[in-house]
């Protein structure tokens, strides 16, 4: 059974259940990973880059989750990737099936409501980050 919205949590590195609609009230981009998955390792450094000029305007969040991931590898590829921003875990994988993805990487776009904006599966380059987060949730980076 599919969780909802409502219903799906995420783990951070230390342990610490968190309800994924702590995330409303700020448009969000969740971009869902793996240790195993090259295409999610290319495109980290983008989605970082992305992240931080969209940190300074804060109009926009990133999430970062590891899907059935061992924790130490999750862990260690966000430092080898150069990632900042707030990254977890998703060792059920229920918050990828909450938000409707299948493959990795995938990436979702959230209003500041929750609702999914629109779901992307597959590498995104930067440029095509920000097109996404333009075009979907009208923030200009």
């Amino acid at each position: 059974e599919v969780p909802t919205f409502d219903e799906a949590t995420y783990v951070t590195f230390d342990g610490e259940e968190v309800p994924l609609s702590q995330v409303r009230g700020t448009p969000t981009v969740v971009n869902f990973f793996s240790s195993t998955c090259t295409p999610c390792i290319t495109e980290m450094p983008a989605s970082e880059d992305v992240y931080q000029d969209l940190e300074e305007g804060g109009e926009v969040a990133s999430l970062g989750l590891a899907v059935a991931d061992r924790t130490d590898d999750a862990r260690a590829l966000v430092g080898e990737t150069g990632v900042t921003y707030p990254t977890a875990e998703d060792k059920d994988s229920s918050v990828i099936s909450a938000l409707g993805g299948t493959l990795l990487p995938t990436t979702v776009l959230l209003d500041a409501d929750g609702n999914i904006v629109s779901t992307h599966a597959g590498e995104l380059s930067a440029e095509e980050l920000r097109s996404l987060i333009a075009d979907d949730l009208g923030v200009t980076t």
